[in-house]
């Protein structure tokens, strides 16, 4: 029987703490790339904070130069919409732009989702004169066709702007409470009177399209000439503008007349 001889164990030539894992060597690698992660995370700190600061302080000019370019322009932007749009004008007096018009001469134009934008033509406050005072109903109100929309007085003369439909008031400009001859230096923007929701379309016999308004609004301007003046009416040197007095020739039974005949 062959026997087989277990093989001579000889000592390890390797030095010791070299080669092979050691007793407890695992958890001394951990504990050390733990270690070595902290400061690592630390020294990152350290140095992205100055650098950080270091970025601001040089992107500081050009931020102020990306403000001194975008501030006008957002400024310019934010004007556009409030900027009185351009106002063509017929004997000196201006023409509503792109507005609805009803026969009793207030303006309407539609704000989208925010109900319909109301005040009065131009044609209405020339014959009125300067405005004294704005009278307003209250906000909520309900109105029916041929309710008082809201009133304009100079004076002892008032013209009582009519509603041809039935909406609700769903805003006031209240601006119009302390400085009512906004209402005729701004007629068609800043000059609104108030903000209705109709209750049907915007449309009927009482009710001109932007289509049609422009042209009925110069029809309008020229009976109101003939009406109250005949003779030539005053202007300004360059002939056949009306002047800002324009209201001064109608005088009181003749102003029944025209606020019956043109503003009822």
């Amino acid at each position: 029987m062959r026997v087989i001889e277990a093989m001579p164990k000889f000592p390890s030539t390797t030095p010791a703490g070299q080669g092979g894992p050691q007793p407890g060597s695992s958890r001394a690698t951990r504990i050390l790339l733990s270690t070595l992660r902290v400061i690592g995370g630390t020294l990152l700190v350290l140095i992205s904070v100055p650098l950080i600061a270091l970025l601001v302080v040089v992107a500081r000019p050009l931020g102020v130069v990306l403000a001194l370019i975008a501030v006008p322009l957002l400024l310019l932007y934010s004007r556009r919409p409030h900027e009185d749009p351009v106002i063509e004008e017929h004997h000196g007096i201006r023409v509503p732009p792109r507005h609805l018009l009803t026969a009793a001469h207030a303006w309407l134009t539609p704000a989208a989702k925010h109900g319909v934008l109301v005040g009065a033509d131009d044609l209405l406050l020339r014959a009125l004169g300067p405005v004294e005072q704005v009278i307003l109903p209250k906000s909520g109100a309900k109105l029916t066709p041929g309710d008082v929309l809201f009133s304009l007085r100079r004076g002892d003369r008032q013209v009582d702007v009519r509603v041809p439909f039935a909406a609700e008031v769903l805003g006031r400009n209240e601006v119009l409470l302390t400085k009512p001859g906004m209402v005729g230096t701004s007629p068609y923007l800043h000059g609104w009177v108030l903000r209705v929701w109709p209750s049907a379309r915007l449309e009927g016999p009482d009710i001109r399209s932007a289509e049609e308004a422009s042209g009925w609004f110069r029809q309008q301007v020229d009976r109101l000439l003939a009406r109250v003046a005949p003779a030539p009416v005053p202007a300004m040197p360059d002939g056949g503008v009306i002047s800002p007095d324009f209201h001064e020739l109608i005088d009181a039974p003749t102003w029944q007349a025209v606020r019956d005949e043109f503003f009822s």
